[in-house]
């Protein structure tokens, strides 16, 4: 974790300033700063774009009753490529720029799902688990305390034990 520290802390501002003198000696230093300006003005609205596709593809994945592990995957890409866009240099822009283009998402996305770093409950990039693939509203809470009241099998016994929590099966009532 330290390395990764220095890396982002040390490394990339020295190699951003060379960058930046280089492409300042080569057009000039005044329209160098404009196209970095030019970078994050445009670079901000292309993540908001990107970012507003994959919250409607996440909603619509919701409403199918499907788990959209890709989407969150991608919306936290976007995020990153904010970020590089912000960040005053050459390389960070070129980086993020790049993370905004669908298809480059494909290689983090496909690390994270190997990794298992969008895990949610027991399935990985799949239907969710229970309810026919469908979610269940949440039963309603007392708020008055839980003296006297019945129990709820749906609510107060742990889930049904499933074989393989990638491959659920349809029915788990």
């Amino acid at each position: 974790m330290i390395v990764v520290l220095i890396i982002a802390l040390v490394v990339v501002p020295l190699v951003e300033l060379f960058v930046f003198v280089q492409v300042g000696q080569w057009i000039g230093y005044l329209p160098a700063i404009v196209l970095l300006l030019v970078f994050s003005v445009v670079g901000a609205y292309l993540v908001k774009r990107e970012g507003l596709n994959a919250w409607r593809r996440a909603q619509a994945q919701l409403r199918a009753g499907e788990i959209p592990a890709a989407e969150l995957v991608d919306g936290a890409l976007i995020l990153f490529a904010g970020a590089l866009l912000l960040t005053p240099g050459f390389l960070t822009d070129l980086v993020g720029l790049l993370l905004l283009i669908p298809a480059m998402r494909f290689f983090p996305r496909r690390w994270a799902r190997n990794h298992q770093v969008t895990r949610a409950g027991g399935a990985v990039y799949g239907r969710v688990v229970g309810g026919g693939g469908r979610f269940r509203p949440a039963p309603p809470i007392d708020v008055r305390g839980t003296a006297g009241r019945p129990s709820r099998p749906d609510v107060d016994s742990p889930p049904p034990a499933i074989d393989h929590p990638i491959d659920p099966p349809t029915d788990v009532r």
